[in-house]
Parts: structure tokens; C-alpha cells; sequence
């Protein structure tokens, strides 16, 4: 597996507060209308108003959260869409009209793969992937008391996530396996001492000082996060700018960080753990305490 630093200028993502956004699908002009902007309880879940057109005229309507960060109206080949109406998230073929809803806690954002026949519906602590061929769910996991990183395509059937520890739980949907892959930490990769920063990450407590203002939790340190760029596969950190000191303000031990990115440029071959916690490029044993722990990550 193999990463590359790159810059905030080397990727785009997809700005999905857009007001109107406008399609074509055989012969047809579709239009999906957001607007008023709701504010719920001191900015922290907002709703816009969702009008849906085909042709000029009005074809569904609603409330929707707003995404956590990015949000995929329609499939590469225009012939799926998804609008998350609250209280009914629904997925349409376009060319046959066939609906289905399929709805998640807290939506975090959608992600289809570049081949149009699957999608990602992310929540904040459960995923279910749709196949959009055969309109029905596929895989779903949930964890009761935790949040969840975002679940992403590295291939059109093979979806990566990011455990608590820095592993990439991976699932592959031809073959049903799923396995615990290696990826370089951003410390490894950067350079910078875990034992000096590990008091803070161990902390799990808001003290990152941000470029712009305010604290950041302290477990995104040494650990990716995924963003949805649709040209690249890019993850995002957070990397400590300074050794750490007292907050008299914030009252706790912070540092401050600054945000660096990284593009995946090669993912074979993937390096997988065994029982031993030893790398290797075998397949693993379904029987060892690894498929329990996958079984606990996935189901």
C-alpha cells in the first residue's frame, strides 16, 4: 500500500450545499431544489427543504438532514439517485421508477462506485450498502454504542473503513470475506514521536488546538480519516505542531496541529494481519481470533 503527501489544492470536494443541482437521464431534465436552511438546537442538526423535479414538475418533496461533510445525488451513470428525506430515504431508478428506502441514523453522506451498481449509505455509527441493480440492501452493520468511521469504495466491490486502532477493516462483496489490513500511520509516515503525543491521544478529550480556532478530539491524531473526492482516494490528518503545554483557558494539556492530507496511489499488494499479529501476504484463517474480531467489526 502506498501513500502520497499531497495539498489542499490537489483534490476537490464535492459541494453539496449547491441550491439547485440539474441532470440528464434519457431525454429528461431532473432538478433537485435545496433550501431554508433549518437550525436544530445550537447548530447542531440541520434540515433543508427538498424539492425533486422531472421535467418541471414536482415529483417528491421534504425535509433532509443535512450531510456530515459531503452528500451524492446521483450515480455516475445518472440513473440512480438518493435523497435522504427525513423520515424516508429513498433511492430511485430512473429508468424503471423503482424505489426503495433504505435509511440510516444520523446521516453522515452516500457514496456510489464508479461502476453505478452499488452504494454506501453512512450514519454515525452504522453503514448499509445498496445494490442499486437489484434495489435492495446487501450488507448492513451497526454498533449500539459507538460511533463509526465512514465505510468508502477502494474498488466497485471492495470497501475499506477505518477501525479505532488504524487498521482498515476490508470487505469484499464478490466473495463475502473480510479482513484486517495494514496501513502506514500518519506518525510513522510524518515522523513524529507517538510516546511524546500518546498522553493526549490517551486523554480522548477535545485538546488539539486547530489552525483556526478551537479543539479538535484528541483520537484523530496518528489515525486517517476519509474524504470523498471522487477523482481520488484521499485521506485526511491531524499531525501536532508543537510540544505539549498547559491551557489555562481550556483548563487540560493540549498542543496545537494542522491538517495534512494524502492520496492512496497503490493499494496491491495488501499486507493482512494473522492470528499472531504478524504481517503477511496470506489469506487469513477464518477460524482464528481474527474472524472473531472482524465478525465484531462488520456484523
Amino acid at each position: 500500500m502506498e501513500l502520497k503527501e499531497i495539498t489542499k489544492s490537489d483534490f476537490k470536494i464535492s459541494d453539496y450545499r449547491n441550491k439547485t443541482t440539474v441532470f440528464e437521464f434519457d431525454n429528461s431534465k431532473y432538478k433537485l431544489i435545496l433550501g431554508n436552511l433549518q437550525e436544530i438546537r445550537m447548530s447542531v442538526y440541520l434540515y433543508f427543504d427538498v424539492k425533486f423535479f422531472k421535467n418541471d414538475k414536482l415529483i417528491l418533496s421534504g425535509e433532509m438532514q443535512e450531510p456530515n461533510g459531503y452528500y451524492e445525488l446521483y450515480s455516475p451513470n445518472k440513473k440512480f439517485v438518493y435523497i435522504p428525506l427525513k423520515g424516508g430515504q429513498e433511492i430511485i431508478n430512473l429508468d424503471s421508477n423503482q424505489k426503495l428506502i433504505s435509511s440510516v441514523d444520523w446521516f453522515n453522506g452516500n457514496i456510489f462506485n464508479h461502476a453505478s451498481t452499488k452504494m454506501i449509505i453512512n450514519g454515525a455509527n452504522e453503514f448499509k450498502v445498496i445494490d442499486l441493480q437489484q434495489m435492495k440492501e446487501i450488507f448492513h452493520h451497526k454498533e449500539e454504542k459507538e460511533y463509526l468511521n465512514d465505510a468508502f469504495f477502494v474498488e466497485d466491490n471492495l470497501i475499506w473503513r477505518f477501525t479505532p486502532n488504524g487498521d482498515i477493516a476490508e470487505l469484499n462483496l464478490e466473495s463475502k470475506e473480510q479482513k484486517i489490513a495494514d496501513i502506514e500511520l500518519p506518525f510513522s509516515m510524518f515522523g513524529i514521536d507517538l510516546a511524546k503525543y500518546k498522553p493526549l491521544i490517551d486523554k480522548k478529550t477535545h485538546c488539539l488546538g486547530l489552525p483556526k480556532g478551537g479543539m479538535a478530539y484528541s483520537g484523530n491524531l496518528n489515525h486517517w480519516n476519509y474524504l470523498n473526492s471522487k477523482k481520488k482516494i484521499v485521506f485526511e490528518t491531524l499531525v501536532p505542531t508543537s510540544d505539549i503545554k498547559y491551557s489555562k483557558g481550556y483548563e487540560r494539556d493540549y498542543c496545537n496541529v494542522e491538517y495534512k492530507y494524502v492520496e492512496l496511489i497503490k493499494r496491491l499488494p495488501t499486507t493482512y494481519k494473522n492470528k499472531g499479529g504478524i504481517t503477511a501476504q496470506t489469506k487469513d484463517n477464518n477460524n482464528n481470533k481474527l474472524w472473531s474480531k472482524l465478525k465484531r467489526l462488520w456484523s
